[in-house]
């Protein structure tokens, strides 16, 4: 048995083993490598691999462009959000998990540390407001008799009480509704489909490399093997580029 082995639950599944991560970029050419890669126990989480990645990353600045990096829904949240765009790295998922939040509580406007609401949709402050640190949300209430000739009154998240309406908001759920109803337009539909490619990458690495059929117990060998792969896929993507433009050679960056 091995004794660093861990498990996993994963739609309704059980994994046993470890985890890896990484990270594609590509150009408008065509080229494509893996630029970053992370192997670990299973139990390490999509949205911990991304937090790591943001951390290695330098500032954005003159030199160092600002980066789009496309993920599916488990590398989302507010605070990675957040996180990333203090580095310059814009990140662009294509997928939520979990429960959509009301499209409503995009329109409310925060304070930049999302303690206060300033106004609701309709343009209203509210009457009191107060910050829970426990629960990092803000309870508010505003006068009935603002909240009567709301026109988003029929979609408002606000419960109607007798003398006013409460509202309970997070910054988390103001960017998870802007995140929503930015994934309808077409350029995110377009991120979507740029994503695609990369899903048929495991595929690769499990039928032709043999990933998951590594014969050792020993974490330090299954990682270097897996190291050993991604190198190897880099070089088979780096051939088939260089044949696909025989004309001439374009070394391939990052976007």
């Amino acid at each position: 048995r091995e004794p660093d082995a861990t498990a996993r639950s994963k739609n309704h599944k059980t994994y046993v083993g470890e985890s890896a991560n990484f990270t594609e970029c590509y150009n408008d050419e065509g080229a494509s490598q893996i630029t970053e890669a992370d192997f670990q126990p299973n139990t390490h989480s999509d949205s911990d691999y991304f937090k790591e990645y943001v951390e290695s990353q330098k500032p954005a600045d003159s030199e160092n462009a600002e980066q789009q990096c496309i993920t599916d829904g488990a590398y989302a949240s507010a605070e990675n959000l957040e996180k990333a765009a203090e580095k310059g790295i814009l990140l662009i998922p294509t997928s939520l998990t979990g429960k959509d939040t009301n499209p409503l509580y995009a329109d409310f406007k925060l304070t930049e540390d999302g303690r206060e609401i300033i106004t609701c949709p309709n343009g209203c402050k509210p009457d009191r407001q107060q910050y829970s640190e426990r629960y990092i949300r803000t309870d508010a209430w505003f006068s009935n008799e603002c909240c009567d000739k709301c026109p988003f009154r029929a979609n408002c998240p606000g419960k109607h009480q007798k003398k006013t309406t409460k509202v309970t908001i997070s910054k988390k759920m103001v960017i998870r509704a802007e995140l929503q109803s930015s994934m309808t337009n077409e350029e995110y539909k377009k991120f979507g489909r740029e994503r695609n490619a990369v899903e048929s990458i495991p595929s690769i690495f499990r039928r032709k490399y043999g990933i998951d059929d590594m014969k050792t117990f020993r974490p330090s060998r299954r990682r270097g093997r897996f190291f050993l792969i991604c190198l190897a896929y880099n070089g088979q993507k780096f051939q088939k580029f260089l044949r696909k433009h025989s004309a001439g050679v374009l070394c391939p960056s990052g976007v």
